[in-house]
């Protein structure tokens, strides 16, 4: 890459920093394929198909078989300065015996760098969506000139569809036995059939609003702690837990199925996210379960962030105020608490999660790999006993443990 070109990358990225953010490396790019071909017939061929249409299309540029050290991450950037709406790094060789995890989000000895700011395949596919207005020519001659040896680009419209009935269509009603996960799309019909696709009856149907909020059922994280909760509250230690923290909320659907077990329980949920609170308390609602959910007394700190969450959790549009945690639900008074977030953020609440529940309470949690769980046994060794990996499924584990009676 020339000095120059890196000089002006870095000052666009600089000013304008929009998503994906990676660091910024100062390496030279170098020749790994094909060199970037001129486009141009095709180029204008999709601005005359698209300027007489619809101004809010698509067009994804797509680059193939980038290597390590033609740096994908910077060219994702530097799309994004450009005007992308959106870019992503792909795996080339998915699919193929060549085909690498990189799942980790977290490196195991320091809990810190995430690996998709660290870490990119040695293969790799970069595509960015651009509005049809864009001059496609004008982007490529300066990412020509920006990055030497680029292998060869295509373009091609983004199909103009309803893109989240698209999605509504092909989500259908997640069963985990004993729970069905509805979403409002979902008619009684389509809920039966699954149901009976799958051989499972007297499901305890959980209705979720498609929303932002994370625990829709899919991933196996969310699996791994419904499991654990149908065992201690549906089975194990029915009588013994009457109040269950959810912690790391989400849509709430951890705290909501101990309720549907077993209505005598109350759920308290917690979370960072202010739509998620708010989120998690309207499923409740339309649940009708004894679940409340507060913003982490975590975020009363003064650093910018934490504030920026408070000001956003006092002036919803809707007027309805996403509440702190109270102080009489902020100790040690939980029978059981579930916690489906990450392995950095599970290390550093240990404290907390132990605050949280009395002697002999049981701890569920997840969000964890396969190569983390080491860490996380290590840090709620101090306060829990018998902790261990209770399950693991498809590389993530659920980690378990009983608080120390004092």
């Amino acid at each position: 890459m020339k000095p120059i070109s890196k000089i002006v990358i870095f000052l666009l990225i600089c000013l304008r920093v929009k998503s994906f953010h990676v660091p910024f490396k100062a390496s030279r790019c170098r020749a790994g394929g094909c060199c970037l071909q001129e486009r141009t017939t095709d180029i204008e061929q999709q601005q005359d198909t698209t300027a007489s249409g619809d101004a809010a299309a698509l067009r994804s540029i797509r680059f193939s078989g980038l290597q390590e050290d033609q740096e994908p991450q910077l060219l994702c950037n530097f799309l994004m300065e450009l005007g992308a709406c959106s870019t992503s790094i792909t795996d080339a060789d998915r699919g193929t015996c060549n085909e690498q995890a990189l799942f980790d989000e977290y490196d195991t000895g320091s809990m810190t760098r995430t690996a998709v700011a660290t870490h990119v395949w040695n293969n790799s596919d970069v595509s960015a969506h651009f509005p049809a207005s864009t001059d496609l020519q004008w982007i490529m001659d300066i990412v020509k000139e920006s990055f030497e040896n680029l292998p060869m680009y295509t373009v091609t419209p983004v199909e103009n569809m309803d893109w989240v009935l698209y999605v509504q269509k092909s989500w259908e009603p997640i069963v985990l036995p004993p729970f069905c996960l509805r979403f409002p799309w979902h008619t009684d019909e389509l809920v039966q059939k699954k149901l009976k696709e799958t051989n499972v009856e007297n499901a305890v149907e959980i209705q979720l609003q498609g929303g932002i909020a994370f625990g829709t059922g899919e991933h196996p994280t969310t699996q791994l702690c419904l499991n654990w909760i149908s065992d201690v509250v549906g089975r194990v230690n029915k009588d013994d837990i009457k109040l269950i923290m959810d912690y790391g909320a989400g849509s709430g659907v951890l705290g909501m199925a101990a309720c549907k077990l077993n209505p005598d329980i109350t759920a308290i949920g917690v979370d960072i996210d202010v739509d998620a609170v708010q989120i998690a308390n309207q499923n409740s609602e339309i649940n009708s379960v004894g679940m409340k959910n507060y913003l982490s007394n975590l975020v009363q700190t003064k650093d910018g962030e934490s504030r920026s969450v408070l000001l956003k959790a006092y002036s919803s549009k809707q007027g309805v105020m996403a509440e702190i945690l109270p102080d009489d639900s902020n100790g040690p008074v939980y029978d059981a608490c579930v916690a489906n977030i990450l392995a950095g953020p599970l290390v550093s609440l240990a404290p907390t999660l132990a605050g949280l529940l009395k002697p002999g309470g049981l701890l569920g949690l997840s969000g964890i790999m396969e190569s983390q769980s080491k860490v996380i046994l290590e840090a709620y060794e101090p306060d829990f006993d018998d902790v261990r990996v209770e399950e693991t499924l498809g590389g993530w584990v659920l980690v378990t443990g009983r608080r120390k009676s004092e």
